[in-house]
């Protein structure tokens, strides 16, 4: 009887471990963001993005999730190298902002650029983990 008790706990303590190690802390879900937006994929993008996305641009462009996935996936969009520094990250319960500066080579529809950003985002904490939920640029 003993036996079948320790088997139970021990049972319970690796679903409950296994459960909290598979989600990302924010500042991994960042970092995958990141990753996706130079080698983008359209089922990655979509599981990191909340169905409510609202992604703005420095130039004022606003999309949602299935524009935001299009245009890196199609490649209209594309990044060769991203670089974030100056992080700060400010959490109260499942709300996260982010910012960062953004430095980034571009390859937008074939044409190679650099660019220089701010940018602010904000995420949720789902039970698959952090989403993103909103991002506005800034030159």
């Amino acid at each position: 009887m003993k036996s079948m008790k320790n088997i139970f706990i021990l049972g319970l303590i690796l679903i409950y471990s296994s459960a909290f190690a598979q989600k990302p802390n924010i500042e991994e879900s960042v970092e995958e963001l990141r990753k996706l937006m130079i080698t983008p994929t359209k089922e990655g993008l979509s599981s990191i993005a909340h169905y409510k996305l609202s992604y703005g641009h420095s130039l004022g462009k606003i999309e949602n999730k299935e524009q935001f996935m299009d245009a890196l996936v199609s490649k209209k969009t594309g990044f060769t190298d991203i670089k974030l520094s100056n992080q700060t990250i400010e959490t109260i319960g499942k709300t996260a902002i982010v910012r960062h500066d953004f430095n980034a080579n571009t390859l937008d529809n074939g044409e190679i650029g650099q660019i220089k950003l701010h940018i602010l985002t904000v995420w949720l904490k789902q039970k698959k983990g952090w989403v993103l939920f909103a991002r506005q640029a800034i030159r």
